[in-house]
C-alpha cells in the first residue's frame, strides 16, 4: 500500500559528509512538499534554490534531514496515518510532507483509483469490514462536492482577494485556487494518500516499533525497521514485544444527529498565572534580540539570555476545538505539549465557503453519515476516514518561548486562516485585548516576494481569506 526508501545514514565518516549532500536533502524534501506526486518530485527536485525557496523563506525543515540520521522517503500513506499516528505519538520528528495548500492537484486521481486505495487498506488492516462500499461511498460522496464546488469556492476566494490582499505582488489566480482548496478539503476524507520525508535515529525507531498502538501503526513500523534492517543487515524486531493495547481517541456525542456545522474555531483559556507578565518581559528581550539578528534563523531557542528567563509561571494551557486540518498542521510546532484530541461530533466550514448554496446542508448531511459509519463500523477504523473538517478538542501546555514562536509563524497573515484565528483567539484571551496583529506589526516583512498583499494595519484585510 504504502512505499518506504532508506535515504541515510550514508556509509561515511561525518567529516566526510559534504555541503552537497546537505542541499540535495534539501531539495529532495522541499520537493515532498511542492509536488503532487512521487513523478513530479523526482523530476523537479534539484530546480528548488535552497536558499531562495528554501532558506529565505523560513523553510527550515526541509534542511534538517540530517544525513547521519535516518531520513525515510514514505510514498502513498494516509494523511490520516501520519496526523493520527507518525506526528501524534512521537513530536521530535522532522518531516517534509506534501502540501494540501501547493499542490493543486493532491485531490485529483479518478473515483476508482480511490476505491482501490480504501480497499486496499481495509483488506489490509481491517479485514473484517464486512461493507468497505458504505465507505467508499461516503467518501466519493465528498470528493464529488469538492470538484462540485471548488470552481465556484475559487471565485468566491479570488474576489475576497482583491478586497483584502490588493497589494500581492504574484499570481492572484493561483493563489485563489490554493486558498480554495484549503478551504474546501474539510469535505474530503483523510484517507487520501500523501508523501514525506520522515527523519528520526535509530532508539527512536526502536521506541515506535515498540510501542506501536494499532494495526496500522504497526504495519507501517514494520516497514520502516524492513527497510531499515535490509539495507544495514541488522534486525532488532525480534526483540521487540509489542503489549501496548489498541488505542483509539475519544468520540463525544457521536449518537447526536442534531446540527452539527460550525464556523468558528473555539478557544478557552485553562490558566496562566502570571504569564501576561512574564510573556511581556520576555517579548521585549526577544524583539530586542531580533533586532540585532541577520539572517532568516530562527534564535529563539538558541539564545540564554532568553532561556534564562523561563520559569514555571511562563506556563500556560489552552483547549481548542479546531478542525482536523488545523490538528495536523499544529503538530508542526514540537515544543508544545498537546493531549490526545477528542472528536466533538462537530464539522466545521468556513463563513466564506458557507455562503455557497447547499454547502451547510450537505455539510450535515455528510457528517451524519461519517457518525453513522462510526457506528457501524467501529471508531478504530473510522479514525483513519475522519474527514478533514472534523472537529477534535485537545489542551495545549507550553511556556512563553515555545508559544511566541508559534504565533510568530501563525499570526502571519499568509497563515492559514483557521490556525491563524485560532492564535489570535488565544493570545486575545492571554493578553485581554482583540488588538493581536501579525509578527510584521514589530517589523518588517520575513516573506520576501510572498508578501500577504494585505494593508496589515487594517483589521478588515483580514476577515474571510
Amino acid at each position: 500500500m504504502f512505499s518506504v526508501k532508506l535515504f541515510a545514514p550514508k556509509d561515511v565518516e561525518m567529516d566526510e559528509l559534504s555541503l552537497f549532500d546537505v542541499i540535495r536533502m534539501a531539495q529532495w524534501a522541499g520537493s515532498k512538499c511542492y509536488n503532487e506526486d512521487h513523478d513530479a518530485q523526482f523530476k523537479n527536485f534539484e530546480k528548488i534554490n535552497v536558499e531562495q525557496s528554501l532558506w529565505k523563506t523560513g523553510h527550515h525543515t526541509t534542511i534538517q534531514h540530517a544525513p547521519h540520521y535516518l531520513t525515510f522517503d514514505i510514498e502513498n500513506i494516509p494523511v490520516s496515518m501520519v496526523t493520527f499516528g507518525l506526528h501524534m505519538t512521537h513530536p521530535f520528528y522532522n518531516s517534509s510532507q506534501r502540501s494540501g495548500r501547493f499542490c493543486l492537484d493532491i485531490f485529483g486521481k479518478d473515483e476508482s483509483s480511490y476505491v482501490e486505495y480504501i480497499n486496499s487498506f481495509l483488506s489490509r488492516f481491517f479485514p473484517h469490514c464486512k461493507n468497505p462500499e458504505s465507505i467508499s461511498d461516503w467518501f466519493l460522496s465528498g470528493l464529488r462536492f469538492f470538484n462540485d464546488n471548488i470552481d465556484e469556492a475559487t471565485t468566491l476566494v479570488r474576489k475576497s482577494i482583491d478586497t483584502e490582499r490588493p497589494n500581492y505582488l504574484l499570481n492572484k489566480d493561483i493563489l485563489a485556487k490554493r486558498m480554495a482548496q484549503d478551504f474546501m478539503r474539510v469535505f474530503i476524507s483523510t484517507i487520501v494518500p500523501t508523501g514525506l520525508v520522515y527523519t528520526i535515529n535509530i532508539p527512536t525507531l526502536y521506541a515506535m516499533c515498540a510501542s506501536a498502538w494499532n494495526g496500522p501503526m504497526i504495519g507501517l513500523m514494520d516497514q520502516l525497521e524492513d527497510t531499515f534492517s535490509t539495507k544495514y543487515n541488522v534486525s532488532f524486531k525480534k526483540q521487540i514485544r509489542q503489549t501496548h493495547p489498541n488505542y483509539v481517541p475519544d468520540f463525544l456525542n457521536f449518537d447526536d444527529f442534531n446540527n452539527c456545522v460550525v464556523n468558528r474555531v473555539n478557544v478557552e483559556l485553562s490558566y496562566y498565572d502570571k504569564y501576561v507578565d512574564r510573556q511581556i518581559e520576555f517579548l521585549d528581550a526577544y524583539h530586542k534580540d531580533a533586532e540585532t539578528s541577520s539572517g532568516s534563523i530562527d534564535t529563539l531557542f538558541f539564545n540564554p539570555l532568553l532561556t534564562s528567563r523561563m520559569n514555571d509561571d511562563s506556563n500556560f494551557g489552552v483547549t481548542v476545538d479546531v478542525p482536523t486540518v488545523t490538528y495536523g498542521q499544529d503538530q508542526r510546532h514540537r515544543t508544545i505539549r498537546r493531549s490526545n484530541p477528542s472528536f466533538t461530533g462537530m464539522f466545521y466550514v468556513s463563513e466564506l465557503i458557507n455562503t455557497l448554496p447547499g454547502v451547510r446542508k450537505f455539510a450535515q448531511s455528510f457528517m451524519m453519515r461519517y457518525k453513522e459509519l462510526v457506528l457501524l463500523h467501529g471508531k478504530d477504523m473510522m479514525l483513519f476516514f475522519a474527514p478533514y473538517g472534523a472537529v477534535v478538542r485537545y489542551t495545549k501546555e507550553c511556556d512563553a518561548r515555545a508559544y511566541v514562536h508559534a504565533i510568530n509563524k501563525r499570526l502571519c497573515f499568509n497563515a492559514e486562516k483557521t490556525i491563524h484565528d485560532m492564535e489570535v483567539a488565544t493570545l486575545a484571551q492571554i493578553s485581554g485585548s482583540l488588538n493581536v496583529g501579525p509578527p510584521c506589526f514589530n517589523g518588517s516583512c520575513k516573506e520576501g516576494n510572498r508578501f500577504c498583499g494585505r494593508n496589515v494595519q487594517d483589521k478588515k484585510q483580514r476577515s474571510l481569506i
